[in-house]
């Protein structure tokens, strides 16, 4: 096969445009599998003492959501406030005084934590969850303009069983 130079000038632009689409489709790709869904458990560690943690984000209509558990802290599915994710980059609060900033990669989330002026680090990886041992509900209660909304967490097995209310943030009302 005898190819001119003139032959070579055309194809040269077609192959580095070829190649250009295969890299921008590889790094598309690649930021993809960087998104925070899913499970993830670790450990926050602040001055010598360590915590076992769980976070768990999911993603609806391009924004990020999540819920914090620690089993040892006795908190379950606690919602996370200002959710806020960019390529790898992951920020989020708990409560009124936990801020974390952490990089999302395949196979973990690690990063640093404040609690007001302490500083502490944090390392996830993802895991796979048994169903919970309780299916989960959301309710909401209309009075007038007034609404109240929640979630209800319903075990799973038959029979009576007692009930608790949490109310997760201070708010005010009036009498």
């Amino acid at each position: 096969c005898v190819t001119s130079s003139f032959e070579l000038k055309l194809a040269l632009p077609m192959f580095r445009a070829a190649a250009l689409s295969v890299l921008f489709a590889l790094a598309f790709d690649a930021g993809a599998q960087t998104r925070p869904d899913g499970n993830w458990q670790g450990t926050m560690e602040r001055q010598g003492a360590a915590l076992t943690v769980r976070f768990d984000f999911h993603t609806q209509a391009s924004a990020v959501a999540g819920r914090f558990t620690s089993e040892t802290q006795r908190a379950m599915e606690y919602p996370l406030d200002e959710v806020m994710w960019a390529t790898s980059a992951l920020h989020w609060k708990l409560g009124d005084s936990l801020v974390f900033d952490g990089v999302v990669s395949p196979r973990a989330i690690t990063g640093t934590f404040l609690d007001g002026k302490e500083q502490g680090t944090f390392s996830l990886h993802p895991v796979k969850l048994d169903p919970p041992p309780y299916r989960r509900e959301e309710v909401t209660f209309r009075n007038g303009d007034v609404a109240l909304a929640g979630t209800l967490l319903c075990p799973r097995t038959p029979g009576l069983h007692p009930g608790i209310v949490f109310l997760h943030r201070p708010f005010a009302y009036s009498a």
